[in-house]
C-alpha cells in the first residue's frame, strides 16, 4: 500500500484548498521528507486528512473516549467531541479530505471524505458525512455504495483496518518508549493498546464469569436435591395398606347413605304430592264458582250476536241523522259568505280605478324631471375626476414630506455615527501610541516562541540528564563497593587451602548466599566428596570470582564513560539554555519583567496576547477610519438631496391647494341640483315608487278577479248542498222502517234502547269477551283433570319400594343421613391426606431423578469452566491478557529484531522470561545483557523505532507498507541522538519506503532537505508549501 497524494479544503487551520503529491517532484524522489511548522500551525492536520479520507476517523478523535462530552458548533448547536465533522474550519460552509493511494490489487484509487453545511451557509447545520471512491486506473470509474459499504471496500483495498493503519503507517515509537520504562503492572495495558488485543481481557473476564455462573448453578442444584424429602419403604407400605382399607369402608358407608337418602326423598315427595292435591281441589272449586257468576255475560254475548243482522241499517240511520245536521249548517254558512263576497267585489272595483289613475299621473311627472337628471350626472362625473386629482396630489405631498423627514433623520443618525466613530478612532490611536514601543515584537513572535520552547526543552533535558547523572553516580558507587568486596574475596581465595573448603561447605545454609560464589543453592553440602574435588571447587570459585571482577570492572568503566557523557550533555544543555536566554534577551529586552514571566512560563502567552490585541486594534482602527470616510461622504450627499426634496414638497403643497379650491366650486354647483342628493339614489327611489304603483294596480285587478271567482264558486256549492239534503232524508226514512220491522220479530229486547245498548259495544269488546268466557270454560275443564291426575299419583306413590316404616318422620331421616355424611367426611379427609402424601412422594422421586441428571450435566460444565478458569480466567481479565500479551510480545520482538538488525547490528531485543519486560543483548560487548533503563537516548530511540516498525509489520504482515509517518519522539533528543535517529531513518529509506517526519526541532529539519512546510498566517490560518533547501 502506497500513499500517492493528499488533498484537502478548509480543515482546522488549513483554510482553502491544498494538495501534496508524492508522484511529482520534489517529493517523488525524496525518500525522507519533513513536515515542519510552528506549534499549532496544522502539521498533524495533514495526518488527520489522510485518515479521514480513508476511514472517516482520526487517531486524535479516537482517543476522545467520553462520547457524552459536547463541543460548541454554530448557532447554539453542539457536536460530540469525537465527531469527525468538528475538523471543518470555523467560518466555512464546506470542506473535504482526499487521498490517492495504490491498493493491493495494483490499481490506483482516489478516496474523498466530504462535509458541508445546509444551504451552503456558514451558519447552517452540519450535514452527514459523504464518502466517494474512484478507480483511477479504470479511467475514473466511481465505485457505488453507501458510506458504510465504501469504508469497508477501502479497508479491503488497503488491507488494513483503521487501527491497523494507525499502527502500520503512523508509527508509535513514542508509546513504545513509554512501554520500555513502564512498571510491570502497566506494561500489559500499554501493549494491549498498541497491539489492539483488548479481546483477551474480555475473554478472560468472560471465562471467569462463565465459571462463576456454572459454580453457582452447580451449588444451587445440590442445595435443591438436599431439600427433596422421600418416604422410607416401611412408611410407604403402611400408607398404601391404609389407603386400600379406607377405600372399602368408604364404599360401604356411601351405599348406606344413598339408601337413607332415597327414603328421605320418598317422605319429601309424599308431602309434596299431598300438598299439590289440596291445591288442585281448591283451584277446581274456584273455577266452578267463577263459571256460575259469568252467566249474565254469556246472555249479553248471545244478544249481541243476534243484533248483528240489523247493524247496517242501524248505522245508516245514525249516519243520515248526523249528515242532515251538518248540511243545514253548511247551507247557512254559504248564504252568509255569498252576501260578504258581493260587498267586497264592489269595494275592490272602486280601489282598482283609483290605483290606475295614480300610476298614470306619476309617469307624466317622471318625464318632466329627465333634463335636470342629465345635468346632475355631468356634475357628478366632474366631481369624481377632481376628487381623484386631489387625493393623488395629497399622496404626493405626503410622500414628499416623508422623504424630507427621512433625509433629516438619516442626517441626524450619520452625525451621531460620525461623532461615535471619531471617539473610537481617538481611543484606538491613543492605545496604539501608548504601546508603539512594543511594535517591534510583532514580527518576532514566532521566533520568540521557538526560543522559549528551545530554552524550556534545554532546561528539561538538563534536569533529566542531571537525574540520570545522580542515578549513575549511585550505581557507580554501589559497583565500586562491590568491586572492593570481590577484590577482598579474591585475596582470601588465593590464601585458602583446599582442606578448608570442607569446613566452609559445612557452614552453608540452604537459601543463604555462598561467601565464595554467591549461589543460594548448595548441592554438595554434606556429600563427603574426596579431597580432589575440594581443590577443583576452589579453582572453580577463583575463576568465577575473576569473571565477576572482570564484568564489574567493565560495568564501572561503562558507567564512568556514561558519567562523562552525561556531564558533557548537561554542560551542552546548560550552554544551549544560556545561549537561548541571551538571544531571547536581545529580542525582548524592552519588556521590564520578561525574566520573571519566562520563569513563570507566561512570557510567550503575554507576547502573543499583546500581538493579538495590537493586530485587533489596528484592524479595528482601519475599519473605523474607512467607515468615517463613508459617513462624511454620505453627509454631504444627503445635505444636497434634502434641499431638493424641500423644493419639491413646496410645489406639491401649492398644487394640492389649487385642486381643493376647484373641487369646492363644482361641489357647490352640484348642491343646487336636488340638494346635492345622488342622482342614482333619486332615480332608484323613483323607479321603485313606479314599480310599487304598478304592483298596486296589478294587485287590485287580481283581487277583483279573485273575489268574482269566489262568488261564483259559492253559488255553485249552495245548489249542490240543497240536492244532497233531499237525498239524505230519503235514505234515513228507509233505514228507520227496517229497524222497526226487526224489533217486531225480536220481542225479548226492549225496543230501540236495547239496540243502542248492544251497538255501543264494538267488535273488539265482542272478541275480548268471547275469549274471556272461553278461558273460563277451559279453566274449569283443566282444573277438574288436574285434580283427578294428582289423586291417582298419590295412590301410586304409596306403593313405592323406598317407603319407610310407618311413624318415621323426615326430621328423623335427615338426622340419620347427617351422621352418615359426617363419618364419610372424616374418612374422605384422611383419604385425601394419604393421596397427597403418596403423590408428593412420586413427584419427589421424579424431581430427584431429574435433579441427578441435571447435576451430572452441570457438573461437567462446571468442571470444564473450572479448568479454563484455572488457566485463563480472572475477574479483571488480567490473567489471560498477560499470557496473550506474552506471546504477542514474543512475536513483536521477533519482528522488531529484524528491523533492529537493519537499523543497527549491535543490539538484539529479548523478553525476560515470565514477564512483559524487555532486556537488550549488546552483541558488541560479547552478548552482554543490559536493562532497558541503562540505554542512552539514542539507543532508546533505536529500540522504540524497531518496536514500532515491528508493530507495523505485525499489523500488515500480508502486505508491504511503502509510506510511513512519524509524528513524535524527536523533541527530547540531544544532537548525538538525533544523528543516530537520522541514520536509522536513512536506513529505512534504503528499503524502498517513503518516510515523513513531523517535527519542529530545528536540528532535525536542517538535516532533511525536502520539506512540507505549514506556514502560519493571520487569523489562525495556515498555508502549505513544498520546498527543497
Amino acid at each position: 500500500m502506497k500513499i500517492l497524494a493528499i488533498r484537502g479544503k478548509n480543515l482546522a487551520s488549513l483554510e482553502g484548498e491544498f494538495e501534496i503529491s508524492f508522484t511529482e517532484e520534489p517529493l517523488k524522489s525524496a525518500g525522507i521528507f519533513a513536515i515542519t511548522g510552528s506549534t499549532g500551525a496544522g502539521k498533524s492536520t495533514l495526518l488527520d486528512a489522510l485518515c479521514l479520507a480513508l476511514f472517516d476517523a482520526t487517531p486524535r478523535m479516537s482517543k476522545a473516549r467520553e462520547n457524552n462530552v459536547l463541543v460548541p458548533d454554530v448557532a447554539d448547536r453542539q457536536l460530540s467531541q469525537n465527531d469527525s465533522r468538528t475538523i471543518l474550519r470555523r467560518g466555512t460552509a464546506e470542506g473535504y479530505a482526499e487521498v490517492d493511494f495504490r491498493a493491493l490489487d495494483g490499481h490506483d484509487y482516489r478516496s474523498r471524505w466530504m462535509v458541508r453545511r445546509s444551504r451552503g451557509q456558514v451558519y447552517g447545520s452540519l450535514q452527514k458525512v459523504e464518502m466517494r471512491l474512484t478507480d483511477l486506473t479504470a479511467g475514473g470509474v466511481e465505485v457505488g455504495g453507501t458510506k458504510t459499504e465504501l469504508l469497508a471496500k477501502i479497508a479491503g483495498l488497503i488491507g488494513l483496518s483503521f487501527e491497523q493503519f494507525s499502527r502500520s503507517v503512523l508509527l508509535a515509537q513514542g508509546d513504545f518508549a513509554t512501554f520500555l520504562k513502564a512498571r510491570q503492572s502497566e506494561k500489559a495495558e500499554i501493549l494491549e493498546k498498541l497491539t489492539g488485543t483488548e479481546i483477551y481481557s474480555r475473554i478472560s473476564a468472560s471465562i471467569y464469569e462463565h465459571w462463576r455462573q456454572a459454580k453457582t448453578g452447580y451449588e444451587q442444584l445440590k442445595a435443591k436435591m438436599q431439600d427433596v424429602v422421600l418416604l422410607s419403604g416401611e412408611e410407604l407400605e403402611k400408607l398404601m395398606e391404609e389407603d386400600r382399607t379406607l377405600d372399602d369402608v368408604i364404599r360401604r358407608e356411601q351405599a348406606e347413605r344413598d339408601r337413607q337418602k332415597a327414603r328421605l326423598q320418598w317422605l319429601n315427595e309424599q308431602e309434596r304430592m299431598l300438598t299439590l292435591l289440596r291445591e288442585a281441589m281448591e283451584q277446581r272449586a274456584a273455577a266452578d264458582e267463577a263459571y256460575e257468576k259469568a252467566a249474565p255475560r254469556f246472555r249479553v254475548q248471545e244478544e249481541w250476536e243476534q243484533a248483528q243482522s240489523i247493524r247496517e241499517s242501524y248505522v245508516q240511520e245514525q249516519r243520515c241523522r248526523e249528515l242532515a245536521v251538518q248540511l243545514a249548517g253548511q247551507l247557512e254558512s254559504l248564504r252568509r259568505e255569498k252576501t260578504t263576497l258581493s260587498r267586497q267585489l264592489t269595494e275592490l272595483q272602486a280601489a282598482k280605478e283609483k290605483a290606475d289613475a295614480e300610476l298614470a299621473a306619476y309617469k307624466e311627472e317622471l318625464q318632466a324631471l329627465r333634463p335636470r337628471f342629465d345635468e346632475a350626472h355631468r356634475l357628478d362625473a366632474r366631481l369624481e375626476e377632481i376628487r381623484k386629482q386631489v387625493l393623488d396630489a395629497a399622496s404626493q405631498r405626503q410622500q414628499a414630506s416623508v422623504e424630507v423627514e427621512k433625509r433629516e433623520k438619516e442626517l441626524a443618525d450619520l452625525a451621531r455615527q460620525q461623532a461615535e466613530a471619531e471617539q473610537q478612532d481617538k481611543l484606538a490611536a491613543e492605545w496604539l501610541d501608548k504601546y508603539k514601543s512594543y511594535e517591534t515584537l510583532i514580527p518576532k513572535v514566532d521566533l520568540i516562541g521557538d526560543l522559549i520552547r528551545n530554552i524550556r526543552a534545554a532546561r528539561e533535558m538538563r534536569a533529566s540528564n542531571e537525574r540520570l547523572l545522580t542515578e549513575n553516580r549511585q550505581l557507580l558507587a554501589e559497583e565500586q563497593e562491590r568491586l572492593t568486596v570481590l577484590q577482598q574475596e579474591a585475596q582470601r581465595l588465593d590464601a585458602l587451602l583446599p582442606a578448608e573448603i570442607a569446613t566452609l561447605r559445612a557452614r552453608l545454609v540452604e537459601g543463604e548466599p555462598c561467601p565464595v560464589c554467591g549461589s543460594l543453592h548448595h548441592p554438595l553440602t554434606g556429600t563427603g566428596e574426596a579431597p580432589s574435588l575440594q581443590e577443583e571447587e576452589l579453582n572453580r570459585a577463583k575463576e568465577q570470582n575473576n569473571r565477576s571482577l572482570t564484568l564489574l570492572q567493565e560495568a564501572i568503566a561503562r558507567h564512568t564513560n556514561e558519567l562523562s557523557r552525561l556531564t558533557a550533555l548537561i554542560e551542552t544543555y546548560t550552554r544551549q539554555a544560556e545561549e537561548g536566554a541571551t538571544h531571547l534577551a536581545s529580542q525582548v529586552a524592552l519588556l521590564p519583567d520578561w525574566k520573571q514571566w519566562l520563569e513563570e512560563g507566561k512570557l510567550e502567552h503575554y507576547i502573543r496576547k499583546f500581538v493579538s490585541q495590537w493586530n485587533e486594534r489596528t484592524q479595528r482602527r482601519h475599519v473605523i477610519q474607512e467607515g468615517l470616510a463613508k459617513v462624511k461622504s454620505r453627509l454631504e450627499a444627503l445635505s444636497s438631496e434634502r434641499g431638493a426634496r424641500r423644493e419639491e414638497l413646496n410645489r406639491k403643497v401649492a398644487a394640492h391647494a389649487q385642486l381643493e379650491q376647484t373641487y369646492a366650486q363644482v361641489k357647490a354647483d352640484r348642491a343646487a341640483l336636488f340638494g346635492g342628493q345622488s342622482v342614482k339614489q333619486l332615480q332608484q327611489k323613483q323607479e321603485q315608487h313606479l314599480k310599487d304603483l304598478e304592483a298596486a294596480a296589478q294587485k287590485m285587478a287580481a283581487e277583483v278577479q279573485q273575489c268574482l271567482s269566489r262568488l261564483q264558486h259559492c253559488k255553485g256549492n249552495h245548489e249542490q248542498l240543497v240536492k244532497e239534503q233531499a237525498r239524505t232524508a230519503e235514505l234515513q226514512a228507509g233505514a228507520v222502517k227496517q229497524i222497526e220491522e226487526w224489533l217486531h220479530l225480536h220481542p225479548a229486547l226492549d225496543g230501540r234502547n236495547a239496540l243502542d245498548r248492544l251497538f255501543a259495544r264494538d267488535a273488539d269488546w265482542y272478541r275480548q269477551e268471547k275469549e274471556a268466557l272461553e278461558k273460563l270454560k277451559e279453566l274449569r275443564t283443566s282444573r277438574m283433570a288436574v285434580c283427578e291426575e294428582r289423586r291417582q299419583s298419590v295412590d301410586k306413590h304409596l306403593s313405592d319400594k323406598n317407603r319407610p316404616e310407618d311413624g318415621v318422620t323426615a326430621e328423623q331421616q335427615t338426622e340419620l343421613i347427617r351422621e352418615l355424611e359426617s363419618q364419610l367426611e372424616v374418612r374422605n379427609k384422611r383419604k385425601l391426606e394419604l393421596h397427597l402424601t403418596l403423590e408428593t412422594h412420586k413427584k419427589n422421586e421424579k424431581q430427584l431423578a431429574h435433579y441427578r441428571k441435571e447435576l451430572e450435566q452441570q457438573e461437567e460444565v462446571y468442571i470444564n469452566w473450572a479448568k479454563l478458569n484455572d488457566l485463563f480466567g480472572s475477574q479483571t481479565g488480567s490473567k489471560f491478557k498477560e499470557i496473550a500479551q506474552g506471546y504477542t510480545l514474543d512475536i513483536l520482538v521477533a519482528y522488531a529484531n529484524k528491523h533492529l538488525e537493519e537499523l543497527s547490528k549491535r543490539y538484539l531485543l529479548q523478553r525476560i522470561p515470565d514477564t512483559l519486560a524487555l532486556q537488550v543483548i549488546d552483541q558488541d560487548m560479547l552478548g552482554e545483557v543490559r536493562t532497558v533503563h541503562s540505554l542512552s537516548g539514542g539507543e532508546s530511540f533505536l529500540v522504540s523505532l524497531a518496536l514500532a516498525l515491528g508493530l507495523a509489520s505485525l499489523s500488515s504482515n500480508r502486505m508491504n507498507v511503502e509510506s510511513l509517518f512519524i509524528d513524535e519522539g524527536f523533541g527530547s533528543l540531544d544532537l548525538d541522538t538525533l544523528r543516530v535517529a537520522m541514520e536509522a531513518l536513512e536506513s529505512l529509506q534504503t528499503q524502498g519506503r517513503k518516510i515523513g517526519v513531523i517535527s519542529h526541532v530545528p536540528e532535525m529539519t536542517e538535516r532533511i532537505t525536502t520539506q512540507i512546510r505549514v506556514v502560519k498566517e493571520d487569523n489562525g490560518k495556515s498555508r502549505i508549501e513544498v520546498v527543497v533547501r
